[in-house]
C-alpha cells in the first residue's frame, strides 16, 4: 500500500469515526434534553409557590453539570478516536513493504537530515531502501547502514551521538499526532454542532 492509499485510508476511517461520534453526540443530546424538559416541567409547576426561585437556580446547575458531562464525553471519545486512527495507520505503516514508499525516500532523507545541518551522522534504513538511502544522501557527511529491524523510513543518529531523528513513518506519524488531534476536533465540531444547538 503507498503512502498516498495509506492517507487517503485514514482519511476515510476518520470520516466514519467522526460521523460515529457526531451520531453518538446527537442520541446523547437528545436523550439529556428529553430528561432536562421533564424535569423543567415538573419544576415549572413548583415555581408557583415560594421555591421558585430555588428550583430555577437548581435546575441551571443541573444543566450545566449535563452539559459538562457531554463535554467530557465527547473529549473521551475523540481522544479514543484518536487512539483508533494512530493505531490503526502504525499497523498499515507495519505492513507496508519498502516498495510502497521507495519513491518517499529521497523527501524522507532530506527532511531527516536537515535537522542535522551538515553534521557527521549515520541513516538505518531497511536493507531494499539502501541503495535509495546512499542516493538521497549523496554528497553529504552520513553513512548509510541497512538493518533487518529498521522501521519503515529513515532513522538519523549523529557519529557523536548527540542528537537522533526519527524520520521512519511510525516516528513522522507521531510528530502528527497533535495536527490530528486538532483536525479531528474541528471536523467534529464543525459536524457536531446541531447537537450543540439542541441542548444549548
Amino acid at each position: 500500500m503507498g503512502l498516498d492509499a495509506l492517507l487517503a485510508t485514514l482519511e476515510r476511517e476518520a470520516e466514519a469515526q467522526r460521523a460515529g461520534i457526531e451520531r453518538e453526540a446527537e442520541a446523547s443530546a437528545a436523550r439529556i434534553l428529553a430528561q432536562m424538559e421533564a424535569e423543567v416541567g415538573r419544576r415549572s409547576r413548583l415555581a408557583l409557590d415560594r421555591e421558585g426561585e430555588r428550583v430555577r437556580r437548581d435546575s441551571d446547575r443541573e444543566f450545566a453539570a449535563y452539559r459538562r458531562r457531554l463535554l467530557e464525553e465527547a473529549l473521551r471519545a475523540r481522544a479514543a478516536t484518536l487512539d483508533r486512527i494512530i493505531a490503526r495507520a502504525e499497523a498499515l505503516i507495519g505492513q507496508l513493504s519498502a516498495p510502497d514508499y521507495a519513491g518517499q525516500v529521497p523527501g524522507m532523507v532530506a527532511a531527516t537530515l536537515r535537522y542535522l545541518e551538515g553534521v557527521p551522522a549515520v541513516l538505518e534504513c531497511q536493507p531494499d531502501l539502501e541503495a535509495a538511502v546512499r542516493a538521497a544522501a549523496a554528497g553529504r557527511p552520513v553513512r548509510v547502514v541497512a538493518s533487518a529491524g529498521a522501521r519503515p523510513g529513515v532513522v538519523a543518529r549523529a557519529e557523536d551521538g548527540s542528537v537522533t531523528v526519527d524520520g521512519s513513518l511510525a516516528g513522522r506519524l507521531a510528530r502528527l499526532r497533535a495536527d490530528l488531534a486538532i483536525e479531528l476536533a474541528a471536523a467534529i465540531g464543525a459536524g457536531g454542532e446541531g447537537a450543540g444547538r439542541a441542548v444549548g
